[in-house]
């Protein structure tokens, strides 16, 4: 999930969370899983307000068009 830099900090991306759990629920997953790159500590900080853990990080996982490679930390919470 991306928000664009003026409707960070407004509540949107706490809002499509809850809604994204609420659907994964309505449809019987078990877990929700997600992956964030590490530099993002906002998003890493809502995600975990929401009870999402980190279960492991892809080194170099991603690459980017320049070439240079990006991690992610892969985050999850049991429903």
């Amino acid at each position: 999930m991306w928000l664009l830099a003026p409707a960070r900090g407004r509540g949107g991306g706490r809002a499509l969370v809850r809604a994204a759990l609420d659907h994964a629920q309505t449809i019987g997953a078990h877990k929700v899983q997600l992956e964030v790159f590490p530099d993002n500590g906002r998003a890493i900080s809502l995600y975990s307000g929401f009870g999402f853990e980190i279960e492991g990080v892809r080194r170099s996982h991603y690459r980017r068009p320049d070439g240079t490679l990006r991690s992610a930390v892969m985050m999850a919470r049991l429903l």
